[in-house]
């Protein structure tokens, strides 16, 4: 089944520390929500958290494992990705973050609506970029 999100590294977070959000992820990655997808980018950021946090290491490879298990593997950063990432900076009026737009740039090119809690990515027009943007996490 194709998904029908893409999560970014920001909303994969609120999921996995049940923020303000988990919810709206949570049904993302259900069949009912029509299931999501995680970019290479956001792996890789997502992975860098896990190995940075006080998280044992047992506890680290089950994460990833229901992760991988509920998004696939990650999307690929391919020259079409960034073919549309250059579309997109030209289309926000706002500056944004390389990895930001590489992964709102994936979301574009598979037809994915990206959800997010990330500031950065906010500058995107959403009749550019389908897109569910996730409440702030409060401090």
């Amino acid at each position: 089944m194709k998904a029908a999100h893409l999560l970014d590294t920001s909303a994969v977070l609120a999921h996995l520390l049940q923020e303000k959000g988990s919810d709206t992820v949570e049904h993302c990655i259900s069949p009912e929500g029509g299931r999501a997808a995680i970019s290479i980018v956001s792996w890789v950021e997502f992975q860098l958290f896990l190995t940075r946090s006080d998280y044992p290491q047992a506890d680290t490879a089950k994460i990833l494992g229901f992760y991988r298990e509920a998004l696939g593997s990650p999307l690929p950063i391919d020259e079409s990705v960034g073919k549309a990432a250059i579309a997109l900076r030209a289309q926000t009026p706002t500056r944004i973050h390389l990895t930001d737009l590489l992964i709102a740039a994936c979301a574009k090119e598979h037809g994915l609506k990206l959800v997010y809690r990330d500031k950065h990515i906010k500058g995107i027009p959403a009749k550019v970029l389908p897109q569910i943007k996730l409440p702030q996490k409060t401090p």
